[in-house]
């Protein structure tokens, strides 16, 4: 995995497909794109509405789900990844409110847990991840 909190360039590690998410804050969206060098398939965008500010983006360390801090609408949104078609689906329950200001988000290294850090707070928001199906959980 590389990028910045904007744009994940990730590889699958079972199956080498490489696939980047990009955060599009003016139109509300993330885009998808795949490919590596003997491959590239056109991006496709998946918007976050009714949420408002994609601002920054992390994946679990199975690969499976992507989460995205919203910071106008106060929220993560949270998508299954389709690594098959390189599409995201929106989890169950998404959004989850992250409260006042979230900035960042961060994947614990296990998998089992989330942080939202906030602009204006030293506090961080903890949830726990369903690693089946990447629901968020308050802690």
């Amino acid at each position: 995995m590389a990028g910045d909190s904007r744009t994940l360039h990730v590889t699958n590690l079972a199956t080498e497909q490489e696939m980047t998410f990009a955060a599009n804050p003016l139109s509300d969206s993330i885009t998808v794109s795949s490919g590596g060098d003997s491959e590239n398939v056109a991006a496709a965008e998946v918007s976050v509405l009714p949420e408002h500010g994609p601002g920054w983006i992390a994946i679990d360390p199975s690969g499976k789900f992507l989460y995205v801090v919203n910071h106008d609408s106060e929220s993560v949104s949270v998508f299954a990844i389709d690594w098959r078609t390189g599409t995201l689906n929106a989890v169950v329950g998404s959004p989850v409110q992250a409260g006042t200001k979230p900035w960042s988000v961060e994947v614990d290294p296990d998998g089992a847990g989330l942080s939202v850090a906030h602009l204006e707070d030293t506090d961080i928001s903890r949830f726990r991840i369903d690693r089946v199906n990447g629901v968020l959980t308050p802690e």
